[in-house]
């Protein structure tokens, strides 16, 4: 069969030869490429040029796709097989008015990447740029479709056999056809009604155009020189716009992209309409009432919608003629005062641009219709324009909606005036909305936050906002959909609302990328006054980064636990370590490495009359594990194990304390050597350090003292890194005594470091000051980047996390103190925090968020947010909540040997260990 088969496709089918164009392809394909770059930015990388035809057979275009920021253009046949799958498969058959439905173009965008059009003249009279449109041409779509009609319309099994595919037709941005040509006629898919039309048909249609002169507009010349004789070499992917006229609308973006419902001209004006419904206070002059976009959702006419406004113009104004006065008496019924005149469009009069622009210029948009076919066989389609463009050399574009798709980018396409010089355009009608007053004051709730095409993270903290005028509205109630307007779900009722700026902090909890968000404000006794909702879809997804297994539960050895420590041994397989009241040291670990199993606790005991405080876990240069803890004797005590991943353990060990000091605080970092270096603060509130004589030695050095940032000055944390020459740091966290706060005053940070690596002599101590300039204790943590720069944290202040960096591995001077904010409204971060570097090198930060919930009761649930990359920028916070039940005490974070991240917790309420794997 000679029908084009989609998923062995290799070439395109016969039919698109080049014939005799006036511009060639090469030409073509560099104005194309300049303007994808220009108007998408660089990379846009170029894909199969198309030959496009006027329905009188002529050349007529060239429709280039992208895929846009990318520097490759998938394969055709992949492309083609898999909109054919999605025919097929799924069922996405195109809608009635436009073959490109949103739900196949946002599954094609998923799968490979957006995508767009440049159509880009094939005679230099009609100028370079003919259109741009943010989806693939027709033929992409309707491929499969017009082979498929084809065959059925077959009289004969051998006339079939013979079908092909011919060229694209082009008739007007609502009128594409794909060639199907047989031995004994030649067959149109028309792409609205996806009909098959005799070619034949449409020498009425042409015979209404008579003779059409080729004008060849000095402008249009002008341009094409610019783009081909005056670029050598590549060309700059700013001179196709640079110096160009463009006059939009103010805040176009404004207006929601309303999917194609019904009809296309209630569809244009409900967007007009909505324009100016859409008010941000202090911004512009709208008219904000809030009646138009009550209740936003995706236009489908299967669907059973919550009825509104928008319902009421599309329902009563779906059957022409009678949509335009039926839509403004529906709207000032609300309380409006829309008024409309009529432009005057035609050939003449460059299709009305002189009254269009001027409209758009007193920032009111157009609603535009174009005629191609006289009835009854009218072909006609209504689109609104937001702006205009005037390129140096002259050639005019109109910017329009079209109408289809649920996103401004589907919708959003520019037009070139010069388009419809050869096209059997019958007629173009265009429509002033103009606005009267309503009055300054008005009892109206805007929604600001989502507005919709947002991307928001789940279980990320996000502030829904909305604007309150006139005193009525005292309660507000939001909602979420998950499917785009089909049911809707409450967020939280009965919100107490003021006048101004209104904030609720969500927290999303499932994927969808058809959310939506409304909201209703009522009086005191529950009375709706008016309501509101994001204009387009917002979508909701899980970041790899905030995908957790959920809590499971490691129970505890029988006794309440005091602190944990958790280390990887060389084979991968995590050791948990525990000190519980009774003062022994138990552990649990892996069966296997990344395991969900593991081996039941087991007690490591406790130096002989000497009660375990706490511990932490390092590793020697060979990879034995190795306990430093601290017992209530004031002195540090060891133990290890005697080869990598493997026990019995060795037994404890001291390594006793300062000569008349106890030690209160430790930590252990490893040497460039290989030596363990214990760093303790003693309760002469100087630092004080022991190391191995050898790296992964038994035997320890003295204890020797580092000093301490100053005279009277207290010290209550410390935590360590080491630079990526070896050279440690401290960070520790003290103050001055005072009768203030932990008794302090002139709480700070302090750093200090080893000079040189390996080095045993002093260290120089630098006053980091306070993150907030405040009176409490900084307890700050300091972990290293995967570039090798330090970077040290502090949670609890003000309920913030803060932080500051060496600009450079190693170096200094330290930036200044910068702020992550808290988790969300209403929460406040404590000074628990773990730090830990994941499999891909980004940092990322774990903190315990309090949140007074019902009751009065204080919840504590764990709360992370991390690089966006490594070692630079960072995410929202996310949320990873608490076991089942239960708040968080404590926690502690290390990568696993698969390099993800798992997180260990104790509970408050059974003071039982808890953890959780990422992704």
């Amino acid at each position: 069969m000679a029908l084009f088969e989609t998923s062995h496709v290799g070439t395109w089918p016969d039919g698109f030869d080049a014939g005799t164009f006036t511009v060639s392809e090469d030409d073509a394909a560099r104005v194309a490429q300049a303007h994808a770059d220009a108007t998408w930015g660089p990379p846009a990388a170029i894909g199969p040029m198309l030959h496009v035809s006027g329905l009188d057979g002529h050349p007529y275009a060239y429709a280039i796709p992208f895929l846009i920021g990318a520097d490759v253009f998938p394969s055709v046949a992949d492309l083609l097989a898999r909109i054919a799958s999605l025919h097929r498969d799924l069922g996405m058959e195109p809608e009635a008015g436009h073959w490109a439905t949103p739900a196949m173009t946002m599954q094609l965008d998923h799968e490979f990447g957006r995508f767009g059009t440049v159509y880009v003249s094939a005679q230099r009279h009609r100028g370079p740029i003919l259109m741009t449109t943010n989806v693939l041409p027709t033929f992409f779509f309707m491929a499969d479709l017009a082979s498929v009609a084809a065959s059925r319309a077959g009289d004969a099994t051998e006339t079939v056999g013979e079908t092909r595919l011919g060229r694209l037709m082009f008739g007007n941005p609502h009128e594409e056809y794909v060639e199907c040509v047989a031995p004994d006629r030649t067959l149109l898919l028309d792409s609205d009604s996806m009909a098959l039309t005799e070619a034949t048909a449409f020498d009425e249609v042409l015979g209404q155009l008579g003779d059409v002169p080729e004008e060849h507009d000095e402008h249009v010349e002008v341009a094409w020189r610019t783009a081909l004789d005056d670029w050598p070499g590549d060309i700059d992917r700013d001179a196709l716009t640079a110096g160009d006229t463009v006059v939009e609308i103010p805040q176009p973006r404004r207006m929601p992209p309303v999917n194609w419902t019904y009809w296309c001209a209630p569809t244009a004006w409900t967007m007009a309409f909505a324009y100016w419904d859409n008010y941000t206070p202090g911004s512009g002059t709208h008219l904000g009432r809030g009646k138009v976009v009550d209740y936003w959702f995706d236009h489908d006419p299967t669907m059973n919608n919550v009825p509104n406004l928008i319902d009421e113009i599309i329902d009563k104004t779906k059957t022409p003629p009678s949509w335009a006065g039926d839509a403004f008496d529906i709207v000032n019924a609300q309380g409006y005062n829309f008024s409309k005149s009529s432009i005057t469009c035609n050939k003449g009069n460059h299709w009305g641009w002189g009254d269009i622009t001027a409209e758009i210029k007193a920032g009111r948009p157009v609603v535009v219709g174009m005629m191609s076919r006289q009835t009854p066989t009218h072909n006609n389609h209504a689109m609104v324009i937001y702006g205009y463009r005037i390129t140096t050399t002259g050639q005019r574009f109109y910017k329009l909606l079209n109408t289809w798709g649920t996103s401004w980018a589907a919708q959003s396409i520019e037009l070139a005036t010069g388009i419809w010089q050869d096209l059997p355009m019958i007629k173009m009608s265009a429509e002033r909305l103009i606005p009267g007053d309503i009055g300054a004051t008005i009892d109206n709730i805007v929604l600001t936050r989502p507005g919709g095409g947002d991307t928001l993270n789940r279980n990320f903290a996000y502030d829904i906002e909305w604007h309150v005028t006139g005193p009525a509205i005292t309660r507000t109630s939001l909602f979420e959909s998950l499917d785009g307007g089909r049911s809707w779900n409450t967020i939280v009722a009965d919100v107490p609302t003021t006048q101004g700026k209104n904030a609720y902090r969500w927290v999303p909890q499932h994927e969808a990328p058809r959310s939506r968000v409304r909201i209703e404000g009522c009086t005191s006794n529950g009375s709706l006054v008016a309501g509101d909702g994001s204009r387009e879809n917002v979508t909701i997804q899980t970041h790899p980064l905030n995908k957790w297994g959920g809590w499971l539960g490691l129970g505890r050895p029988g006794l309440e636990l005091s602190g944990l420590s958790v280390g990887r041994n060389t084979d991968g397989r995590l050791e948990l370590l525990a000190t519980a009241l009774d003062g022994n040291l138990w552990h649990r670990y892996q069966t296997a490495p990344a395991s969900q199993s593991w081996v039941g606790w087991g007690s490591m005991g406790r130096p002989p009359g000497v009660w375990l405080r706490l511990a932490e876990v390092a590793t020697n240069g060979d990879g034995r594990l190795e306990v430093i803890a601290l017992g209530d004797d004031d002195c540090v005590w060891h133990r290890w194990q005697p080869q990598p991943s493997m026990g019995p353990w060795a037994g404890w060990s001291g390594l006793g304390r300062p000569p008349g000091v106890a030690l209160r605080r430790l930590s252990v970092e490893a040497n460039a050597d290989g030596r363990l270096q214990v760093f303790a603060i003693g309760d002469d509130h100087q630092i004080w350090t022991s190391h191995q004589e050898t790296a992964g030695s038994a035997s320890w050095s003295n204890w020797a003292c580092l000093g301490g940032p100053g005279a009277g000055v207290k010290l209550f944390s410390l935590d360590s890194a080491a630079n990526t020459d070896g050279r440690i740091e401290i960070v520790v966290g003290g103050g001055t005594p005072s009768g203030t706060e932990f008794g302090l005053k002139n709480p700070k940070v302090w750093l200090f470091y080893q000079p040189v690596p390996n080095s045993t002599g002093a260290w120089p101590w630098l006053d980091m000051g306070h993150p907030t300039g405040g009176a409490a204790l900084p307890v700050p943590a300091i972990s290293r980047n995967a570039d090798g720069r330090l970077e040290m944290f502090v949670s609890g202040l003000g309920g913030e996390l803060r932080h500051r960096w060496q600009p450079a591995p190693g170096s200094g001077p330290w930036s200044g103190w910068a702020s992550r904010g808290r988790p969300g409204i209403g929460e406040s971060l404590l000074a628990t925090l773990d730090v830990a570097r994941g499999g891909d090198g980004r940092l990322e930060a774990f903190g315990l968020s309090a949140r007074t919930g019902p009751g009065g009761r204080v919840d504590l649930d764990c709360r992370h947010i991390w690089q966006t990359k490594p070692s630079n920028g960072w995410s929202g916070w996310g949320s990873i909540g608490s076991p089942p039940g239960r708040s968080i005490e404590f926690i502690r974070a290390v990568v696993r040997d698969d390099g993800k991240l798992e997180l260990f917790a104790l509970s408050s309420e059974d003071n039982a260990v808890w953890h959780n794997v990422q992704g």
